[in-house]
């Protein structure tokens, strides 16, 4: 069934409907392969690297029509964002979506609302190829604008190999962090003035790929200045461009407050230079103090988020701190969390409290006495509406009572921020611990009437009783309601749950007769029902002669 038509959207304009990106590419994948092109019926792996760093469950999958919805199967990157699909066609672009599982390795910190391209044949899946394919620009024109060291070819260079010149990976990822600050940041304003997902990062993206295009126009052009052919992410002219086409581009994104927008406009411009200043000052990828570096991009695209949405409801009440450098140095400072823990993974189907353990956070700076901030991340195909966070206590609880026979493990993902609004997110799987249940009576026994001098054969149904635990047996026992033996002309064989006997006359009357089923673990349930032995008219006899 092709879900994926009824989302079909084109690349440049994808966002009507108003789904994420993770959305879109999860509903497409339950096509396992439509709309295919160019198939060659001989199947093989397409795989590489998805890279702002590396980025750890990150979700890829393949556009085979060109139409910016992923054709193929979807598959989870690995924690260097390695990722392999098979297929057999020989047309495909790469789209990888990231969500609030999605980690970038580079900072530790979550990375979500992103969808990064790349062209067929490449290795890694990046910020540049991206803005290749949606420029519609080679990789030769893109490296020379985002001014990339002589020789990279961004289609397959992938700063956190092994075996790459440590120079030219440290330029390459620097440029890399600096575009998705630049996209990021200008999205999360677009987002939190009332876009959707979706359009806020098309807006944002569609944006630098223009400002880089009319640069690569100016490429042979030889009265243009090096300015005019260069794309420098930390000058204030350059994001002025940004800015201005941004600002071009919301006013046709559906739902969006235009004049909250735009008053942020220039503090979000204000604050994306000065994350990229300090971006610049890096100088390896593996340090801790890298890493703090690069998680400020994070922590920026929340701020931009919260300010937008504060001055839609509340004019004048926007504000971003990391307009301040200086404020931005104290947060490059900050370590992001390492770690998310839960006191306990499991839970009892019989529990009366709800509560499944504890959550904690990992983090060496964290001031003493400050809480983390906990939040449920709303991933799709997780359990994420069934459980609950007690902001104060950390208690992780679900919502309603567990029953292991309906559903016997949830998963979900837990975001952790500190103090200094760095995320970190860790998913977990919770088991509900199974416990054996009294079987119950299903369809109750039906009275039986035999006439005396008759012979009794009555089966009872196999449906009587009924028990919820999978693989459990029933064992059987009659007697009397009151708990004495069956009468000597009644006898019950338990295997086959039949009573069988022929009852005389002094047997007439009725007795209420008690069937006790009991499961493996001794548990047991009762049902009773009447069996009435009516008088049959005998001839007289001769007693005495």
């Amino acid at each position: 069934m092709r879900f994926f038509n009824r989302f079909k959207s084109s690349s440049k304009d994808n966002s009507s409907l108003g789904l994420s990106p993770l959305a879109l590419l999860t509903l497409a994948a339950c096509s396992g392969g439509g709309g295919q092109s160019g198939g060659g019926g001989i199947s093989f792996s397409v795989g590489g690297n998805v890279i702002k760093g590396p980025l750890t469950n990150a979700l890829v999958g393949l556009d085979y029509n060109g139409d910016g919805v992923v054709d193929s199967t979807t598959v989870r990157t690995g924690t260097n964002g390695s990722y392999s699909i098979s297929t057999s066609n020989s047309t495909y672009t790469i789209i990888a979506v990231t969500d609030d599982q999605t980690v970038d390795a580079s900072s530790g910190t979550v990375l979500s609302g992103v969808t990064l391209k790349a062209p067929k044949g490449a290795s890694v899946v990046t910020p540049t190829t991206t803005l290749m394919e949606e420029g519609g620009l080679t990789s030769e024109q893109v490296a020379s604008v985002l001014g990339l060291p002589e020789g990279v070819d961004p289609t397959n260079f992938n700063p956190y190999a092994s075996s790459v010149d440590p120079v030219q990976a440290l330029a390459v990822e620097k440029t890399s962090q600096q575009v998705i600050n630049v996209v990021k940041s200008f999205a999360a304003a677009a987002e939190g003035a009332g876009a959707s997902e979706v359009d806020a990062f098309k807006a944002a993206l569609n944006s630098v790929a223009e400002v880089v295009k009319t640069k690569v126009e100016k490429l042979n052009d030889l009265t243009a200045s090096e300015a005019d052919k260069s794309l420098d992410l930390t000058s204030d002219a350059d994001l002025t461009l940004i800015k201005t086409q941004v600002k071009s581009e919301i006013t046709s994104t559906a739902n969006v407050n235009s004049t909250a927008f735009n008053t942020l406009a220039d503090d979000t411009t204000t604050a994306i230079k000065n994350v990229n200043n300090k971006i610049e000052t890096v100088t390896d990828l593996t340090s801790d103090a890298s890493k703090n570096i690069f998680s400020t991009t994070q922590v920026l695209a929340d701020q931009v988020k919260t300010a937008a949405t504060a001055e839609v409801g509340n004019v004048g009440t926007g504000n971003i701190s990391f307009t301040d450098a200086n404020v931005v140095n104290t947060a490059a400072i900050n370590k992001a969390p390492t770690n998310i823990k839960l006191s306990s993974n499991s839970i009892s189907e019989t529990v009366t409290s709800l509560v499944i353990g504890t959550l904690s956070t990992i983090d060496t700076d964290q001031s003493s006495g400050v809480a983390f901030i906990y939040k449920i991340a709303e991933v799709a195909g997780t359990d994420f509406s069934s459980f609950n966070i007690n902001q104060v206590t950390g208690e992780l609880s679900l919502l309603a009572q567990p029953d292991f026979e309906t559903k016997a493990s949830y998963n979900l993902t837990v975001l952790s921020t500190d103090e200094g609004g760095k995320t970190l997110s860790k998913s977990f799987i919770i088991n509900v611990a199974d416990v054996n249940e009294a079987p119950t009576v299903a369809n109750a026994i039906s009275n039986q009437t035999i006439a005396e001098g008759s012979a009794l054969n009555f089966q009872l149904a196999s449906n009587v009783f009924s028990d919820v635990d999978s693989g459990d047996t029933l064992t059987y026992e009659a007697t009397l309601s009151s708990g004495a033996n069956l009468p000597s002309w009644l006898n019950f064989d338990a295997a086959t749950r039949t009573f069988s006997g022929t009852p005389d006359n002094g047997d007439v009357g009725a007795i209420d007769v008690m069937i006790t089923a009991t499961d493996s673990s001794s548990e047991s349930v009762s049902d009773t029902f009447t069996m009435t032995i009516t008088n049959t008219n005998d001839a007289p006899t001769l007693v005495n002669d």
